[in-house]
């Protein structure tokens, strides 16, 4: 019986306001997806009473009297609606503002959550989990992206039973159920998948560090792998499978290559066992249109089927059997039958937590595994060919964030890390107050932030030594490769220091009224004195050769040269330098003028026209 109540009638111990009777009405359910009632109403003495919150109460696979509230309705005479379990009333009228569950078995987190409303939580789910729930609904805190939610942090499948939700390790069961398929039927619609990273009929396994299996043949083959056209090869790591010599001090490892082969083949053994061996296969199956056939005896066993069921699937033409999962029943409410399900592969669990080892990217590397020195831009090529490789092997996950994190001070793990699709955060320790972690080391695609980075070297993506380009740091030894850097001030007076082409360029900044030339400080050799050089200092060279009113200085260990300005040359004599003093000596000019240092401090001299000059100091 299929009754409506009206909006506001929250009686639902009784009979509803009217009985419909409606020309469809079923339900879809997901294994962890959508569920929602599709009612067709026609324009009949009960359509007025159908309208936007009122309640449907039909009964179902999960049990009777099953209440879905109206969401959604187009009206042309006849009333078409969409309604939701009544559950999802959780989303508008429930809100928990601080509740962290924490280190609590599935049911005890349930009760949790669901403390204080008309709500409640069934769960078979052993495993021990925290999460921290603040200004959530009780649906965003049980199935939403978020990473606390409870699918999220203990995982189970949902079924909704009115105000009550079960959520076990997995829904249905293995009944004993077995098809036929394979029929070229247009009841069933069929998708087999060969390209999935999950298939192979032969199987390279890989023990923990690299080692194969001994001898010339290093694989395994499937019992299927003459039901194909040709082998399908997949390399798989077992990193838990090592030898003792591989081994920290609490591990137990085998003792020889010999035990090695025996245990990587057993564990392939177990995979095939798991269906790996079998193409991803897909159908959508009309239960209803198939009674009309003569090959329903072949369906019969899902006729009593439920969502979450374990059905093992035997194809005709590929002479195959996989187990496979209902993961969707359209249930009709009106003849009280199943009218369609999706029978999907179910996935081993082996395969979310170990990928595929894809063939390395030699060309920048040496025939002994190292990176060849300089190639900088190669290096990165190749993280990134690993890391796409990665990528193409990873499995979309309902998780956009997970937190790891131990929070026994004494662990030597002490600490946590949360990683997602936008970043990473790592913490060392905690806030004095114990409310959150203490991040200190973040990560985004924009860029990182840490307290402290330890690195040996430091390179950037151009780096060349021998085509001179790029930068790079030894931070162990202290060295700086560089094909120039540039350094500048942020004061109001914005310097420039330039290191280059074997000079060091000041760049003054440019202010009006002021001599803003660019100088120079060059150290270049002394080719009249072998073993010396000379340091000079000077104006930016430009098209028009030396600059006028601009003195230009070289100096060498006993000579200091000075271009004046609109001067030839002028040459000092020997001048020598003084322990912890100046320079001492004459500066003569080509117009016979000359002047005399001592110490640094000039003492006298004589001017053009001949006439003698002292300095008082």
């Amino acid at each position: 019986m299929i009754q409506v109540y009206k909006a506001g009638n929250t009686d639902f111990e009784s009979n509803g306001d009217a009985v419909l009777h409606p020309e469809k009405c079923e339900v879809e359910m997901n294994v962890n997806g959508a569920w929602t009632l599709n009612l067709e109403n026609p324009d009949d003495e009960n359509v007025g009473i159908i309208e936007n919150e009122s309640v449907i109460s039909v009964d179902t696979p999960v049990g009777k009297r099953q209440l879905f509230r109206i969401y959604d309705i187009e009206n042309d005479g006849s009333k078409t609606v969409q309604a939701l379990p009544i559950f999802f009333d959780a989303v508008h009228d429930s809100m928990i503002f601080d509740s962290r569950p924490t280190n609590k078995l599935g049911q005890d987190a349930l009760d949790i959550i669901t403390q204080g409303t008309r709500y409640s939580g069934k769960s078979d789910i052993k495993e021990s989990n925290t999460a921290y729930y603040q200004q959530k609904n009780i649906i965003e805190a049980l199935s939403s992206d978020d990473e606390n939610s409870f699918l999220n942090r203990w995982g189970g499948e949902i079924i909704y039973d009115n105000y009550k939700v079960i959520i076990n390790e997995r829904c249905g069961a293995d009944r004993g159920a077995r098809v036929a398929l394979g029929y070229n039927l247009s009841e069933i619609k069929e998708h087999i998948n060969f390209s999935s990273s999950d298939f192979a009929t032969r199987v390279i396994p890989k023990a923990y560090n690299g080692y194969l299996l001994s001898g010339d043949k290093h694989y395994i083959d499937s019992p299927n792998i003459d039901k194909f056209t040709h082998p399908y090869i997949k390399i798989i790591e077992y990193p838990d499978i090592k030898l003792q010599i591989d081994c920290n001090e609490d591990e137990v490892g085998y003792k020889d290559q010999t035990e090695l082969d025996i245990a990587l083949t057993e564990a392939v053994k177990k995979d095939f066992e798991s269906g790996i061996d079998v193409p991803e296969m897909t159908y959508d199956i009309s239960i209803v249109d198939l009674a009309k056939t003569d090959q329903y005896k072949d369906f019969k066993d899902l006729v009593e089927i439920k969502l979450g069921d374990t059905v093992t699937v035997y194809h005709k033409m590929l002479k195959v059997e996989a187990k496979a999962r209902v993961s969707r029943v359209v249930w009709d409410c009106i003849k009280q039958e199943i009218k369609e399900i999706t029978l999907g592969n179910v996935k081993s669990d082996y395969f979310n937590n170990v990928s595929s080892t894809m063939a390395r990217a030699n060309k920048a590397i040496k025939a002994d595994g190292t990176v060849r020195g300089g190639q900088i831009r190669e290096t990165v090529d190749l993280a990134l060919t690993k890391l796409y490789a990665m990528r193409e092997k990873a499995r979309l996950s309902g998780d956009k964030a997970i937190l790891f994190e131990d929070k026994y001070t004494e662990s030597e793990t002490y600490g946590a890390m949360a990683i997602g699709t936008t970043g990473f955060m790592i913490a060392k320790d905690r806030k004095e107050d114990n409310s959150d972690w203490n991040w200190s080391t973040f990560g985004t695609g924009a860029g990182f932030i840490a307290d402290l980075i330890v690195a040996g070297r430091i390179t950037s993506k151009n780096y060349d030594h021998e085509r001179n380009t790029g930068f790079a740091i030894d931070l162990d030894s202290g060295l700086i490769e560089m094909s120039k850097i540039l350094l500048r001030t942020t004061s109001e007076f914005n310097t420039e220091m330039e290191i280059g082409s074997g000079k060091l360029t000041l760049h003054p900044p440019a202010v009006e009224g002021y001599n803003t030339s660019e100088f120079f400080f060059r150290l270049i050799p002394d080719f009249d004195k072998t073993g010396e050089y000379i340091v000079q200092l000077r104006p930016k060279e430009t098209d028009e050769g030396k600059k006028k009113n601009t003195y230009y200085f070289d100096l060498q260990a006993d000579l200091l040269q000075i271009w004046a300005p609109q001067v030839d040359f002028a040459n000092t004599t020997k001048i020598r330098t003084l322990h912890g003093a100046g320079i001492t000596g004459t500066v003569n000019f080509s117009d016979g003028s000359y002047l005399k240092f001592e110490c640094g401090i000039c003492i006298g001299g004589k001017t053009a026209s001949g006439e003698d000059f002292n300095v008082d100091n």
